[in-house]
């Protein structure tokens, strides 16, 4: 964030900025503006341009700033093994998450996910899915 010290650190890998280019650094540098400032932001990038990687990144460095904190990415169940595949790659550069959990529509998961969000209700408790 040397652009603008006002900013919360972007942590990041050194491997995995090693491995981002310019359009995919700045992609991060854009969503995590926008994050910080809580505008919110739309990745409208071709395909195969870094879209997952930068929610994966984005995800990463909130959890750095705030290990109790948690993240909850939803996609569409047809590109679940993308996501998959995206996280063992990054995993490879350092870019690892304590817990991942997926869920799809099956009843099972859903009272999974009704059990955690009753659980954070009561408890006032942050924990991750």
């Amino acid at each position: 964030n040397a652009a603008d010290t006002r900013l919360p650190p972007l942590y990041m890998p050194r491997a995995v900025w090693q491995c981002v280019s310019a359009v995919q650094r700045a992609a991060i540098g854009f969503a995590h503006r926008r994050a910080c400032s809580r505008s919110g932001a739309i990745a409208a990038m071709g395909m195969g341009l870094g879209k997952s990687l930068v929610a994966l990144v984005l995800a990463f460095s909130s959890l750095q700033a705030d290990p109790r904190g948690d993240v909850l990415i939803l996609t569409p169940k047809s590109v679940l093994g993308h996501w998959r595949r995206e996280l063992r790659k990054w995993h490879a550069h350092g870019l690892t998450f304590a817990r991942t959990s997926v869920f799809d529509d099956s009843s099972r998961n859903a009272e999974i996910v009704q059990e955690h969000l009753e659980h954070r209700r009561v408890t006032g408790g942050r924990g991750a899915l």
